[in-house]
C-alpha cells in the first residue's frame, strides 16, 4: 500500500460549516437528576460509605461491605425505572446487565471487574437489536479498581458520565502494566484521566510504564438514538475533529 502526502486529494470535502475550537459543554445536573429519579420509582442507598452491586441478568445482587454476603433480588424489583443511586458513597460495580439501566453516585463509581451486556451489540450498528443500555455516572470519578479482576484488561459496555472528575485507573502512575481497557459506550468527562503512563525514546517508539497499555474503545452507535433511563444529554452531536 502506498500513502501519498501534501497532494491535492489530501484535502477533505466539507459539506456544511466547520467551527474550529468549538466545544460542548458537559450537563452540569446529570447528578441531581439521577437522585431524583432514584427517588421517584427507583431505589437509594445510604448511610453507607461503600455499596457493592453485581448485575446477574434479571437479578441484582448487592452488599454493602466486600466481605459481606450478597443480597440477591429481582432487579425491576429493586428499581422498577432502572435507576439505582448511592447517596454520600461510593459505588461498586461489576456483572452482566440485562435491560436498559442507570446507576451513579454522587462521589465515586469503581470498576471492580468486568460491567457487560448480557446481549453485546455491534458498536458499528446504529439498530443493533440489543435491548441493554447502561448509564454509569459519578459526581467525581469512575476507577478501574486496581485489583486482580482487572490486572490483565477489563470489558465496559456502558455510556460513562464523570460530573466534575474523570474516567480512570486506580493507582494509574504505579499499578502493574495490564494489556487493555476495552470499552463499547462512550465517555463524557470533566477532565481526561489516566488509565496508565508511557514513555517514549529518541525514536518516537512507545512504551507501557504502568498501567493498561492500550485504550480498545468503541463508540456505541446507539446512542445516537437511545440514552440510558435519565441519562444528561446535550441533545445535540457535532464533528469536532476527525482522523483518517
Amino acid at each position: 500500500m502506498k500513502y501519498y502526502k501534501d497532494k491535492p486529494t489530501d484535502d477533505p470535502t466539507i459539506i456544511g460549516t466547520y467551527n474550529p475550537g468549538l466545544t460542548i459543554e458537559i450537563p452540569k445536573d446529570g447528578i441531581t437528576k439521577l437522585s431524583a429519579s432514584a427517588g421517584s420509582g427507583g431505589y437509594i442507598f445510604s448511610g453507607s460509605k461503600d455499596v457493592y452491586l453485581d448485575f446477574a441478568g434479571d437479578s441484582i445482587k448487592y452488599k454493602m461491605k466486600s466481605s459481606d454476603p450478597y443480597i440477591t433480588v429481582l432487579a425491576t424489583d429493586l428499581a422498577p425505572n432502572g435507576v439505582i443511586y448511592v447517596d454520600n458513597g461510593d459505588l461498586h460495580i461489576q456483572g452482566t446487565v440485562k435491560n436498559k439501566w442507570s446507576i451513579g453516585s454522587n462521589k465515586n463509581v469503581y470498576l471492580d471487574n468486568d460491567i457487560v451486556y448480557s446481549d453485546i451489540p455491534d458498536p458499528m450498528d446504529k439498530y443493533d437489536s440489543s435491548k441493554d443500555l447502561l448509564g454509569i455516572l459519578a459526581k467525581n470519578d469512575v476507577i478501574i479498581t486496581d485489583n486482580f479482576a482487572n490486572k490483565i484488561d477489563i470489558n465496559i459496555n456502558a455510556a460513562i458520565y464523570c460530573e466534575t472528575g474523570s474516567f480512570t485507573a486506580e493507582n494509574a502512575t504505579s499499578r502493574l502494566i495490564g494489556k487493555s481497557v476495552n470499552l463499547i459506550g462512550g465517555i463524557t468527562q470533566e477532565k481526561r484521566g489516566a488509565v496508565g503512563t508511557f514513555t517514549v525514546d529518541k525514536w518516537g517508539n512507545v512504551t507501557a510504564k504502568s498501567g493498561f497499555a492500550t485504550k480498545n474503545y468503541k463508540y456505541d452507535s446507539r446512542l445516537l438514538r437511545m440514552v440510558p433511563p435519565f441519562f444528561p444529554s446535550t441533545n445535540t452531536f457535532k464533528v469536532l475533529s476527525w482522523l483518517e
